[in-house]
C-alpha cells in the first residue's frame, strides 16, 4: 500500500515468556486488535504493554528519531518477527541508517520524526497518527523504506525459484 494511515493504541497480548514474540499460532488477540482499529476507523492498531508498542496487529512499527536512528522493538519485548522488517533493517544499515532494537517507549515516540509500519500487506506505511496525536511532519524515512523495498522486490536474485 505505501501509503500514510492512522493507528490506534490497544492492550498488547502476553503469553509466557517462551512463547512471547513467536509464531505460536494464537492469533486471534492480533484479529481482535484488527477489529478494534477498523471500529475506530483507523487503519493499524499497534500493541501496547507497559507504556511501550510492542508490536503492530498486521505490520511492525519502526521509529525513525532526532537522531536519525531507527528503532524497531526489541526481540524480548513480544513483537512477531516480521519477515518484511528483516529483508528492510539490513538494507537501512547499509545506506548508512543505524538500527537499534529496544523498547518503543512513550519518550522515544514522542520524539520521532516519522513512524513506518512495514509488512507484506501495508509495504512501508508512513504512521501519521496515534488516537488522533500527530506523529511527526517528516517523510523522508518513509519514502527511503519505499524505495528500498521495491528495489529489493524488482531483484530477481530476491526471488526463490520453485520450478515448473
Amino acid at each position: 500500500r505505501n501509503e500514510q494511515i492512522e493507528a490506534i493504541a490497544v492492550e498488547a497480548p502476553r503469553w509466557s515468556p517462551k512463547v512471547n514474540g513467536t509464531k505460536h499460532g494464537d492469533w486471534q488477540p492480533y484479529l481482535n486488535a484488527m477489529n478494534q482499529a477498523d471500529q475506530a476507523g483507523a487503519d493499524l492498531a499497534l500493541l501496547v504493554h507497559e507504556y511501550a508498542i510492542v508490536d503492530g496487529d498486521r505490520a511492525t512499527p519502526m521509529v525513525f528519531d532526532e537522531d536519525s536512528t531507527v528503532w524497531v522493538c526489541g526481540d524480548t519485548e513480544g513483537a512477531v518477527e516480521s519477515i518484511t522488517a528483516s529483508i528492510l533493517i539490513p538494507l537501512l544499515e547499509d545506506s548508512g541508517i543505524p538500527v537499534q532494537r529496544g523498547r518503543l517507549n512513550e519518550r522515544l515516540v514522542a520524539r520521532a520524526l516519522e513512524m513506518v509500519a512495514v509488512g507484506s500487506g501495508l509495504g512501508a506505511s508512513q504512521i501519521e497518527s496515534i488516537d488522533g496525536d500527530v506523529i511527526g511532519k517528516n517523510h523522508g524515512f518513509a519514502i527511503k523504506c519505499q524505495t528500498l523495498l521495491t528495489q529489493h522486490y524488482e531483484n530477481k536474485n530476491a526471488w526463490s525459484d520453485v520450478g515448473a
